[in-house]
């Protein structure tokens, strides 16, 4: 059975640099570097902007942390947050 696709490789495939995701998600860059690397455990909103920029979701990218609103991208009272990333990638 094949693996999941890690953080860093959804990003390549979809041709984003940490750069362009930090600016679609509102994270610094240096956050999204250590959440790929394994040096810093995202946070529940940290994974769901991310889920979302990455149109990602949640479980894909970070199985560890189970199912998370089963496998959808934006969850109850969420969408002030994917609002904002929207806004973001315009």
């Amino acid at each position: 059975m094949p693996s999941k696709p890690t953080l860093r490789e959804v990003r390549k495939d979809k041709e984003l640099s940490v750069a362009e995701l930090a600016r679609r998600t509102g994270l610094h860059p240096t956050t999204i570097f250590e959440v790929e690397s394994g040096r810093r455990s995202p946070y529940p909103k940290c994974r769901r902007l991310l889920s979302q920029a990455l149109e990602t979701p949640v479980a894909v990218l970070f199985p560890q942390f189970g199912e998370e609103k089963g496998n959808e991208f934006m969850g109850e009272g969420e969408r002030e947050i994917r609002g904002s990333v929207e806004e973001r990638i315009r």
